[in-house]
């Protein structure tokens, strides 16, 4: 049997990983993929055979996207320790716009053995490489515990998204305190100039011990 003649396959996949990015895991179903890329939802299992394929494929697509931005920012500067700053900014940007698909992926990661938890980890330790060569050009010559590093600058980038995170999957959008509400808390704690303040003081203080 030959294959259909459509875009059909690309589409499912752009609509796999938006809802992703917008909703996390519990988002994407086979009707709600299909109808946000106007597909016919036989060909979905005819693509895809099975949704646990479908999501590896459209985790994978997201991921390379994620890394992509990363490594742009890790190279938008000619100062080490700039690079390092607008790659974590970069990195807490993108938790708080999924910040859905983070906390999605932190339960996965969390729970039992999945492939997903499973890709978590191996993005992490994909991270984690870049990190180190962007702490290592800003400090050289030290003898540095890059475990503790890595965990502290990562934590103050994204430690904000995360809760957020947990904030929508425990209050909802409904019966939110102003002070939790979304437009407040973006306009906020969890700002871009807010991301930035956090890691600034994360990367000076790594510095000032070394």
């Amino acid at each position: 049997m030959g294959r259909p003649a459509s875009d059909a396959d690309k589409r499912m996949l752009k609509a796999g990983v938006e809802l992703l990015c917008k909703g996390g895991f519990d988002a994407v179903d086979v009707r709600s993929v299909c109808r946000r890329a106007e597909a016919n939802p036989g060909l979905f299992h005819y693509y895809f055979r099975t949704k646990r394929s479908f999501m590896d494929q459209a985790m994978g697509m997201a991921y390379e996207s994620f890394f992509d931005a990363l490594e742009k920012a890790a190279s938008s500067k000619s100062d080490p320790r700039e690079r390092l700053e607008e790659t974590l900014v970069t990195l807490g940007k993108m938790a708080r716009a999924n910040r859905a698909l983070l906390g999605s992926l932190t339960r996965s990661a969390k729970g039992k053995p999945t492939t997903a938890g499973e890709d978590v980890v191996r993005q992490l330790t994909r991270f984690s490489g870049l990190l180190e060569q962007l702490v290592s050009a800003c400090a050289p010559r030290q003898d540095l515990n890059r475990g503790v590093i890595n965990l502290s600058l990562v934590e103050a980038a994204i430690a904000a998204p995360l809760l957020w995170s947990a904030l929508d999957r425990i209050l909802g959008d409904a019966g939110r305190p102003p002070r939790l509400e979304s437009a407040t808390l973006e306009a906020n704690a969890f700002s871009e100039e807010a991301i930035r303040a956090r890691v600034k003081a994360a990367i000076e203080n790594f510095f000032q011990k070394t």
